[in-house]
């Protein structure tokens, strides 16, 4: 009878290893270790790696990085050697360029990270494919690459990403270049989207920062959870810059936007920043637009609307947004929001707050703003009487939609002269909309809500100026630290459940919302690792501690403008550990069997124990002649010798970690010698088990 094994491998790191690559002038029967001994092929690399190696690649097309299926616990790096100009290719218009997918539905920690490569594709990618797919995936790492993709976007568009995310999360795409190369004709621009994102629910934890994204329809869409978007450069667009659809807990911020020109004949909604709800997903939410620049959109500079339900909690502070609606009015649409906050921004265009923005938690204060319209809906015209989060703003004129019955603040003033408005800027005609030295704007708003800093992060003095910008000449203080300063423990440190120590801070009273946690470990003792910083998060567990161990923990707060408090006091914990190695009991990876008229061999399942060794003790308990066990040992496989032939051996084992704590003993297993030694036998039986 013949069987058919499916073997899971699971990569675990014995030593970091260094490789190389070169298509050229390597040889994959050489082993890779250095520049002159390097391997050839990427797929030889792919399959070859282990846990935490690095392999350098020598310029060269290398063809497509095809999809991983072993199973990391630490990084894996590719990235180019010194000088050189590695890529990656799509072999034709379906295919990625770089897959990385999980399977069975399950998310698979991939740990594998891309430097300095070209991941490119030479055709117009085909509706529905991607350079990069990143499915069923976490832990990745694009730095400093550029990747570039073909296709175009017409009627009826087709949907081409250079990166494509889809149930995925802890993703790190940084330092990039994006270039979507589009055709001959100017009106066929690139990929249809830099990065896009599907399944919004289970897309989380995607940091897309410092990125140069050109030449494609859309620039980013993200769906799902905890995106931070930031200091990026998105340009020369078709759609939208950035659109984010069901979105929740993230931030958009320091991004510069510009020249989002419409292509014509498709409807393309060419913004800067949009905001909405997808069909049936989550509703948008706890979204912060900080410190971005956003210019030179044929349509709006930023666009707020849901179809369905109500956007709640968007803070749009400190930016500046000028050229907007180059080809129709508004510069800016707010639709469908509550408790959305718009505070010290300068806005050059108009901006419309429509109907269904719930008026008492609407917030619009500190900002320099051209033209602004507050319009009910034709069944109750008078809908905005007032907005009693409306004040401290600079307005050149309101809108004719606004109701006559309208009651601006009472520290807010009404120029109606252009003349009067560019004046208060430095030279709005060059775009530096900088406060000049005499601007009615200095010292003109209210610190109530007022950021600290201002889009260029200077610190905004006792009596904040209004707009994006603070006067570099104003007099200066010291900004609050989050209080409770320093921060104080809710719960402290304390052993919890196996070699792992939880704690729980005070929650910060901070409004400067959300508050970030980052709870520090300071005894350098083993297995021991920092939170980072939590997004209002003010639990954490150290877990993978070593055993009867002390670990020392502080904790210090951070806000969304990026202010710190000092750190709180040190508590100390002592990890505990009383489970033994997994799996209890343990389970065989090779059964006994005879390799010879004498000998027996066996391996356990390997066993896994946070931060502590694993020992394995192999019985033998039928009394039988020349039996013998192992004692206890490092290794998981055993080799019983000194046997009788033709004769019966019982063998189980069991498993310990360092503490020690012992497991139960397995199953046990039987094995009998051969009658005589025979080469081609024993050897054919030792290998696979059977004959």
């Amino acid at each position: 009878m013949r069987y058919i094994w499916l073997i899971l491998f699971i990569c675990v790191p014995l030593q970091a290893t260094t490789y190389y690559l070169d298509d050229v002038n390597g040889d994959n029967g050489d082993n890779g270790s250095t520049p002159d001994l390097a391997w050839e092929t990427l797929d030889h690399a792919i399959d070859t790696v282990v846990s935490g190696d690095t392999v350098y690649l020598a310029s060269g097309d290398y063809g497509r990085f095809r999809n991983v299926n072993s199973i990391y616990t630490d990084w894996v790096t590719y990235d180019a050697c010194d000088g050189q100009d590695p890529c990656f290719s799509c072999p034709d218009a379906s295919t990625s360029a770089l897959k990385l997918e999980g399977w069975s539905n399950v998310i698979q920690n991939k740990y594998h990270h891309f430097k300095h490569i070209e991941i490119r594709t030479d055709f117009v990618m085909n509706e529905d494919r991607r350079v990069c797919r990143l499915y069923l995936a976490a832990n990745i790492i694009i730095e400093d690459c550029n990747l570039i993709g073909g296709g175009y976007v017409e009627v009826p568009k087709l949907e081409s990403e250079i990166i494509w995310l889809r149930l995925v999360n802890d993703i790190n795409i940084v330092n990039c270049n994006f270039l979507g190369e589009g055709t001959s004709d100017p009106n066929r621009k690139g990929c249809f989207s830099a990065i896009a994102s599907t399944d919004q629910a289970d897309v989380c934890d995607i940091l897309i920062d410092n990125c140069d994204i050109t030449n494609c329809g859309r620039g980013i869409q993200a769906q799902g959870f905890n995106w931070t978007i930031s200091n990026n450069t998105i340009h020369d667009l078709t759609w939208e810059a950035i659109w984010c659809e069901s979105l929740v807990d993230s931030n958009v911020v320091d991004n510069h936007i510009y020249n989002i020109v419409e292509l014509p004949g498709t409807g393309a909604h060419a913004d800067g920043i949009k905001l909405g709800i997808k069909t049936g997903g989550e509703i948008t939410r706890n979204i912060n637009i900080l410190r971005n620049k956003i210019h030179d959109s044929d349509r709006q500079l930023l666009f707020f609307n849901s179809s369905g339900p109500i956007m709640t909690n968007i803070m749009v502070r400190n930016n500046l947004c000028y050229r907007g609606s180059l080809k129709s009015a508004p510069a800016a649409q707010v639709i469908k929001c509550s408790e959305f906050s718009f505070i010290n921004n300068t806005f050059t265009n108009a901006i419309w707050f429509r109907n269904d923005v719930d008026t008492d938690s609407l917030i619009i204060q500190n900002n320099d703003i051209n033209h602004i319209d507050l319009k009910g809906p034709d069944s109750d015209p008078n809908w905005y009487d007032e907005v009693p989060g409306e004040d401290f703003n600079i307005i050149n004129l309101w809108l004719g939609s606004t109701p006559g019955s309208y009651t601006p603040g009472a520290n807010s003033v009404e120029y109606q002269n252009n003349i009067y408005f560019a004046a208060l800027f430095e030279d709005s005609d060059t775009n530096d909309f900088t406060l000049a030295s005499d601007s009615n704007a200095i010292d003109f708003g209210s610190s109530v809500y007022a950021p600290l800093v201002d889009i260029d992060s200077n610190d905004r003095d006792g009596s904040p100026d209004n707009g994006a910008y603070e006067d570099p000449n104003g007099k200066s203080v010291e900004p609050n630290n989050p209080a409770p300063n320093p921060p104080t423990w809710a719960s402290v440190p304390a052993a919890d459940g196996n070699n792992a120590i939880s704690m729980v801070a005070t929650t910060s009273t901070d409004p400067n919302v959300p508050i970030e946690y980052f709870f520090q470990e300071t005894s350098g003792n083993p297995g021991a690792t920092d939170s980072g910083w939590q997004v209002s998060d003010a639990n954490y567990t150290d877990s993978g501690l070593d055993g009867n161990t002390t670990y020392t923990y502080r904790i210090q707060y951070r806000n969304v403008l990026g202010i710190t408090s000092e750190w709180s006091d040190a508590n100390s914990a002592t990890a505990t550990d009383v489970i033994a190695p997994t799996p209890n009991p343990p389970t065989w990876a090779s059964v006994p069997a005879a390799s010879s008229s004498s000998s027996i061999v066996m391996t356990a399942t390997t066993g896994v124990e946070d931060g502590s060794t694993v020992e394995y003790n192999f019985t033998e308990t039928s009394g039988n002649p020349g039996g013998d066990g192992s004692g206890w040992q490092a290794s998981a496989s055993y080799t019983d010798t000194g046997l009788t032939k033709s004769t019966t051996y019982t063998y189980r084992v069991q498993m310990r970690d360092s503490v020690p704590n012992t497991g139960t003993a397995s199953s046990s297993k039987s094995a009998t010698t051969f009658a005589q030694a025979s080469g081609y036998r024993v050897g054919y039986r030792a290998r696979y088990g059977f004959e």
